[in-house]
């Protein structure tokens, strides 16, 4: 492969780590509340997490910096919500 491919790869790549735990509850809980936290390894940005579509909502400004495709719906979340295209990590 090509140092360019290579490049652009680096350019349009993110990764992530998710990590997720069950809360301790009592006896008498029918639904188990889960926690975790995402991770971008790149820049170490962390989130804390309660609900699934954090981690969406955590992952859609880095999928806007490299042009994919997100649907409409995300965008406009992630507008609400004030949260911004994160910057490419390329060098």
């Amino acid at each position: 492969m090509g140092t360019h491919i290579l490049e652009f790869r680096e350019a349009t790549t993110h990764s992530f780590i998710v990590k997720i735990w069950s809360e301790e509850t009592t006896a008498a809980c029918e639904k188990v509340p889960w926690r975790g936290h995402i991770t971008h390894v790149p820049s170490g940005e962390r989130q804390y997490l309660e609900h699934l579509n954090d981690l969406c909502l955590f992952i859609v400004p880095y999928l806007i910096s490299t042009n994919a495709r997100v649907g409409t719906g995300w965008r406009v979340m992630s507008w609400f919500l004030g949260k911004e295209p994160k910057p490419s990590t390329s060098p």
